[in-house]
This record gives structure tokens, C-alpha cells and sequence, in this order.
């Protein structure tokens, strides 16, 4: 049964949208190409972690070349961070280029608090040093 609020889904609609999202993750041929909704590949998939099933698939498209800082580092890094714990996929992030310098400076230019993003940065990077 389909709502007639197109801005709310049912469950089950939900998860048909959600099990369309991860078949075309799974056929993406270039990661760093918008999808026809105007998303790009990684962070559709990052936006898939909060259950575990989208962490294969940002694995996958980093290491088929997809570009961590599109559209933006500070999207990619809050979504990851915000959406799983997997200190090990940040770090896999963090190694495929992505710019946390222009995180830090991003939040800085648009006058936010950067001490909480600094001792977050501190804490990611004292894990990922711990994994190595």
C-alpha cells in the first residue's frame, strides 16, 4: 500500500528504496559520478552504515577510486562518523586522500565551534595510530 504523503514512506517502502540504493551501489561503474538523484556513490553508501550494510560498499567504491572529499570532506567525515564507529573505515578514508585540513577550516570559515571537531580529529587519529 502506497501513502498518499509522498513525504512520508511506510516500512516497507523504505526498505524497497533502501534495497534499491544497495543494488545500484553494487553496479556503480565510476564512484565519482553523481547518481541520477544528484548524490555521489560514497556518501549514498555512508548513508547506509547506521546498520552495518553499507560499509562493504564505501570500502568498495574507496578502493575503486572514489573520491572521499565529493561533494565535500566535511559532509563525508560528519556522515561517517555520525553513522557508524568504524574507527577502521575512517582511517581507510583518511588514507585515500581525504582533506581534514579543509575540515577543520571549513567549520572555522563558517564560524562554528572547532575545539570539539579538534579533540575529535585527536581521538581519531590516537585510533587509527593504535590500528597501524
Amino acid at each position: 500500500m502506497t501513502n498518499a504523503d509522498p513525504t512520508k514512506l511506510t516500512f516497507s517502502e523504505l526498505q524497497a528504496k533502501r534495497a534499491t540504493a544497495l543494488r545500484y551501489l553494487d553496479l556503480v561503474d565510476d564512484p565519482n559520478q553523481p547518481t541520477p538523484t544528484g548524490e555521489y556513490p560514497l556518501g549514498l553508501a555512508i548513508s547506509l552504515c547506521f546498520d552495518g550494510a553499507g560499509e562493504d560498499r564505501v570500502a568498495n567504491l574507496i578502493a575503486s577510486g572514489a573520491d572521499p572529499n565529493l561533494p565535500d570532506a566535511w559532509s563525508n567525515f560528519v556522515m561517517l562518523t555520525t553513522t557508524t564507529s568504524n574507527v577502521a573505515l575512517v582511517k581507510r578514508m583518511v588514507d585515500s586522500g581525504l582533506r581534514l585540513n579543509e575540515i577543520y577550516e571549513t567549520s572555522r570559515r563558517l564560524g562554528h565551534h572547532t575545539d570539539g571537531i579538534a579533540t575529535l580529529l585527536d581521538h581519531v587519529y590516537a585510533v587509527a595510530n593504535y590500528l597501524d
